[in-house]
């Protein structure tokens, strides 16, 4: 059995798939100490890891020791290169690219045989643009829902709203019409500015990139802001998982 990670800034997301490829077990928390005691059941099993990582350092360290004690090889980490899977990365310097941006937007170019645009909407929301020759043109990084809600009421006086109405969750019920309340005219602000940069993006970045040009949506806030779009899209949830394989085969 092959375990992949994906390693977030708030988020930590496993699965489980078999020499094969085909998925057996999956799952997601806040801390690594969580998913070590969810995977000592099965480690008999693992026979390679492979880690894509954005969060702390010490994540791999404390990973790297579980599986030493466990007599299991140490992880396989994906990094940024200047080219994978039939994609150029458009950076000055490929490795200061984020890694779980290259992956996604490779696996993307690879999924949609074709250009695309990537936008990955976790606590950090990033678009990335490819070409259908499969050059990176590079994209862009803003502060994903949570943060541009948090950033309001530790910044301003007037924009109130209690911690309990700071921490409610987006979802799929959550509009783009004119608030009737703080929180509301919040949440509705925020997620309108998403959803409008996400649309000129495509509009201003696609016209000049040749080739039918597909937007992929990942990341655990994709279903929300896919909800909002008016334009054609492709949700892909597992698309840093695809990427992983792409690069650690």
């Amino acid at each position: 059995m092959i375990l992949d990670i994906d390693m977030g800034n708030t988020r930590i997301k496993w699965r489980i798939n078999d020499v094969d490829g085909r998925q057996w077990r999956q799952g997601a928390c806040s801390a690594i100490a969580d998913m070590l005691v969810d995977l000592s059941p099965l480690r008999h099993l693992l026979r390679r890891v492979r880690v894509s990582c954005v969060g702390r350092e010490e994540l791999l360290v404390t990973l790297d020791e579980w599986l030493h004690r466990q007599d299991l090889p140490p992880c396989e980490r994906a990094r940024p290169t200047a080219t994978l899977g039939g994609v150029r990365n458009g950076y000055t310097d490929h490795r200061q690219l984020g890694v779980d941006r290259w992956l996604a937007l490779c696996a993307a170019y690879r999924l949609v045989s074709g250009a695309c645009v990537v936008v990955d909407a976790g606590s950090a929301v990033t678009l990335d643009v490819v070409d259908a020759t499969g050059l990176h043109h590079g994209g862009f990084i803003v502060p994903g829902l949570r943060l541009l809600k948090a950033s309001l009421r530790s910044g301003t006086e007037r924009v109130a709203f209690t911690e309990a109405e700071a921490d409610t969750e987006y979802d799929k019920t959550c509009g783009l019409g004119l608030g009737d309340s703080t929180q509301v005219a919040v949440d509705h602000g925020t997620l309108f500015m998403l959803t409008a940069m996400v649309e000129k993006a495509v509009r201003d970045h696609c016209a000049g990139v040749p080739g039918a040009c597909t937007l992929v949506l990942t990341g655990g806030d994709a279903p929300i802001l896919a909800g909002k779009l008016s334009i054609p899209h492709r949700v892909v949830p597992d698309l840093v998982f695809q990427g992983i394989e792409i690069a650690l085969p």
